[in-house]
């Protein structure tokens, strides 16, 4: 085998390989780092969502309503409003066209407590009579009668008897009926009452007042 040449020639190609192989080295660290540095500076981070806290609502719109059609000013039928006739209780008055009411008798009774609120004692039965000469037939099982006492007309306890009655049904026209209602009076109180009847929304109320 030949021997390699030790002088100057050979120790410059001995130098020129070794720079020869740092010079590649380093070239390949280069691209490397380029290339690893392009990949970070290239990619973009993933944004986070955070998602919203609470219920999502959906907005619903509001149902849009077709214009109104009518037009004018609406008319309003006025309710009736009931008038006051004033008699003794020994009169007659009418309460409406060709209907009249009168007081049949007052009886000084002891009054039955049955219901709630009612107590026995010292008290007024009172019967009405209703005349029906309208030349039709007339409700009557709404008449209702009330009565109070004294100069302040304190209001009298209605109670459930002896002999209270209501008003029939209807009254046919020639035909009349009575109702009795019983009410607690004392009676240091009785020389003044007044007695008030009505059988219909659409009638006049009578009052009779006087002496029991």
């Amino acid at each position: 085998m030949a021997e390699e040449s030790s002088g100057p020639g050979g120790a410059r190609k001995r130098w020129f390989i070794g720079a020869a192989a740092v010079v590649a080295v380093a070239l390949v660290w280069a691209i490397a780092a380029g290339a690893l540095s392009g990949r970070s500076e290239g990619s973009s981070p993933t944004p986070s969502v955070t998602p919203p806290s609470g219920p999502v609502t959906t907005p619903v719109p509001e149902p849009s309503l077709p214009p109104p059609t009518a037009t004018g000013t609406p008319t309003v039928e006025p309710t009736h409003k009931a008038t006051a006739v004033k008699t003794g209780l020994d009169g007659k008055a009418e309460t409406s066209p060709g209907v009249t009411a009168s007081v049949v008798r007052v009886e000084a009774v002891t009054g039955e407590a049955k219901g709630p609120g009612e107590i026995a004692g010292p008290a007024l039965r009172v019967t009405i009579n209703v005349k029906n000469e309208s030349g039709k037939a007339i409700r009557t099982d709404l008449g209702l009668i009330n009565l109070y006492y004294g100069k302040d007309r304190s209001p009298a306890g209605l109670l459930s008897g002896p002999g209270a009655t209501p008003f029939p049904e209807q009254i046919p026209s020639g035909g009349s009926g009575t109702g009795t209602s019983v009410f607690n009076v004392p009676v240091a109180d009785r020389k003044l009452i007044e007695i008030e009847f009505s059988y219909s929304t659409d009638a006049s109320i009578v009052i009779f007042k006087g002496s029991a």
